[in-house]
């Protein structure tokens, strides 16, 4: 990573921090996500906690893989546009740094803190359960493939829809148009871990690290994308069409 790239992620962790939406959505959102996954796990009677083990388990999963998707899709709206609106995008485009720079700068400082709150809030989740929750629904949600899946398919995850962020934000011309149209890019997240959250593809640790290794492989492609749908020119201005 160059010393531009560092000097532009430093700045976008900066502008985050005095930005209100940004700061309340990445402290608020997670503990939201926490206390909505352990409430079920924890409250269940004990008779009915081997029954129903298999089916919590999946739901908190699901809620975990979709962290590091639906936390940094706000950041990722306001990343290109938010910036242009503010009037702060086009002393940082006439800087020397690339098209590319830029982007990455944006794209890790969009991704990192939702894979990071994810991470630090699995241990929680996991620590809670081990202390306060019935036996079977510890052994049902805190296993190797969920280590897996929060590990490795959840950053994959997270970095395939900053790209689609990014690109939606590249392109729109309104901050609320972008950050609707944000929204969609967890759509393909949601499907894939729908397959494996409720059975519909066999979870393992291998086929999760599979899944990763191949969403990391679109997202290196997608890359590509997204540094060539990125116009200077067209950001700067107030385009039609």
């Amino acid at each position: 990573m160059s010393h531009r790239t560092w000097v532009i992620l430093s700045k976008e962790f900066r502008e985050y921090r005095r930005n209100k939406l940004i700061v309340g959505t990445m402290a608020g959102l997670p503990l939201l996500f926490l206390v909505i996954t352990l409430v079920p796990l924890l409250t269940i009677p004990a008779e009915l906690a081997d029954r129903a083990a298999g089916a919590l388990a999946a739901q908190a999963l699901l809620l975990f893989l979709l962290i590091p998707v639906v936390l940094p899709t706000t950041i990722a709206a306001y990343s290109v546009i938010g910036e242009r609106e503010q009037g702060t995008l086009e002393p940082l485009l006439t800087t020397p740094a690339t098209d590319r720079e830029i982007l990455m700068a944006k794209a890790i400082a969009a991704t990192a803190p939702g894979i990071v709150l994810t991470w630090i809030l699995f241990g929680v989740f996991a620590t809670i359960l081990a202390a306060f929750a019935q036996p079977s629904i510890f052994r049902a949600t805190v296993k190797a493939e969920t280590f897996v899946a929060v590990g490795a398919l959840s950053p994959a995850l997270g970095v395939l829809a900053i790209e689609l962020s990014l690109m939606v934000s590249s392109r729109s011309s309104d901050i609320r148009v972008a950050q609707q149209l944000s929204a969609l890019s967890v759509l393909p997240a949601v499907a894939i871990t729908s397959l494996f959250a409720y059975g519909i593809i066999d979870p393992s640790p291998g086929r999760y690290l599979l899944v990763a290794i191949a969403i990391a492989g679109v997202d290196a492609a997608l890359w590509s994308v997204v540094t060539r749908l990125f116009d200077r020119e067209r950001v700067l201005t107030r385009y039609g069409g």
